[in-house]
């Protein structure tokens, strides 16, 4: 395998041994990998970091699951999310969030990768309301008075 990382992913799983399993599945498949234990965490490394996934567990005490994806949404860059459910229906569930990508728990390691090849492989669109910052104005110079 090679040494480029295919992306930078914030895991954000209650479960300590679930997110330890998804954090060694994406580093040794070559992502950068971060794990949050809470929401609250994850949104303390959303202001830290970029990351161009997030793996979000639907159930997790704490902050609701929608108030998260508002943080989320109201940053300035696109973040792809895969909502990870042990809900029965995780299909009604990621749709009435708005996330079209989703896993069952459990799931297979090479799920998890199909699912972020997938996403690595559509097209990136800019996000709406964005703005590219202007470019640096280089200042006139100051021009120096006359001596009579």
């Amino acid at each position: 395998m090679d040494s480029t990382v295919r992306g930078n992913v914030l895991v954000v799983e209650d479960d300590q041994d679930c997110g330890h399993m998804i954090v060694r599945i994406l580093s040794n498949a070559g992502y950068g990998v971060r794990w949050a234990p809470t929401r609250e965490a994850a949104v303390a490394a959303l202001g830290r970091y970029l990351y161009d996934y997030i793996i979000l567990d639907l159930r997790m005490p704490g902050m609701p699951t929608e108030v998260f994806l508002k943080i989320v949404g109201a940053s300035s860059r696109e973040i792809n999310i895969v909502l990870t459910t042990a809900e029965t229906d995780a299909a009604r569930e990621a749709k009435r969030l708005g996330i079209a990508n989703f896993l069952g728990k459990p799931f297979m390691p090479e799920d998890l990768l199909a699912v972020l090849r997938k996403l690595s492989s559509g097209v990136r669109k800019i996000p709406e309301g964005f703005r590219p910052p202007p470019p640096p104005t280089t200042p006139s110079p100051t021009p120096t008075p006359k001596s009579n």
